[in-house]
């Protein structure tokens, strides 16, 4: 019996913890999946815009999007946006049209004001300069204007992404223009969640404005083929519509 128990207290000793020390278990959990939101927007580089319009997605800190818009014909809009951190997107834009008659240069700076797993709202105001040689016929507005506006996304399960978008535009004329204050608006779908997606967008800009189009999408790399239509008087349509965004 004592050679028992001395098995046992010297088995004790051996095994027990060293003096000061407690056992510990460590508990190792997986980080939570993406929400539907965060998967479509991290597989499309031009997940930021639907066609022509912002989508109500802010760019994550540290990332950089490149997007080149070009209605063959009539002109191209470039534009650099950047995420700067909490939820705070920056951005400079570019427009040269009908042969370098029509240009604009300005910026936007758009705040994430709400986002979750599904969802994802925003904010922004922008400014912008325009100058123009076109005859007085045709002439678009010139001056400088001040946009101030909200946009919505949404996603409908992991295939679908809807965005939608309103607010003014302040107009503030030159050359005798008159300053009037606008509202515009958008709603627009991208449907799929691998390398082929569609899309479909209509929106209001001093004009309607509709855009159908199939996108290549990467995490890096998405560009954009297809087909708008507008009803202005300037813009003779339809025209092809052709966009490439590019993403760190």
């Amino acid at each position: 019996m004592r050679a028992l128990l001395l098995i046992a207290a010297v088995s004790g000793v051996a095994y027990a913890d060293p003096p000061g020390m407690t056992a510990s278990t460590a508990i190792v959990t997986a980080p939570p999946a993406p929400g539907e939101l965060d998967q479509l927007a991290t597989s499309d580089a031009a997940s930021a815009r639907t066609g022509v319009f912002d989508s109500g997605i802010v760019l994550d800190t540290g990332k950089v999007d490149v997007t080149l818009i070009t209605a063959a014909t009539q002109g191209s809009q470039l534009g650099v946006a950047v995420g700067v951190g909490g939820g705070v997107q920056l951005s400079l834009d570019a427009l040269d049209a009908f042969g370098g008659r029509y240009e604009s240069i300005g910026g936007d700076v758009r705040l994430a004001v709400a986002r979750g797993a599904r969802h994802s709202i925003a904010v922004a105001v922008g400014y912008h300069a325009a100058s123009s040689s076109l005859g007085q016929a045709e002439e678009p507005f010139i001056g400088s204007y001040l946009t101030l506006g909200g946009d919505f996304a949404y996603a409908f399960g992991d295939r679908l992404l809807a965005s939608f978008g309103t607010g003014f535009v302040r107009y503030d004329g030159t050359d005798g223009m008159s300053t009037t204050t606008s509202l515009y608006g958008h709603a627009g779908l991208v449907y799929g969640a691998g390398l082929v997606r569609g899309i479909a967008e209509v929106g209001y800009l001093g004009s309607p404005l509709g855009v159908v189009a199939a996108r290549l999408a990467t995490r890096h790399v998405s560009a954009d083929l297809g087909v708008g239509a507008t009803g202005g008087d300037v813009i003779s349509t339809p025209m092809v519509v052709f966009a490439l965004s590019v993403r760190n």
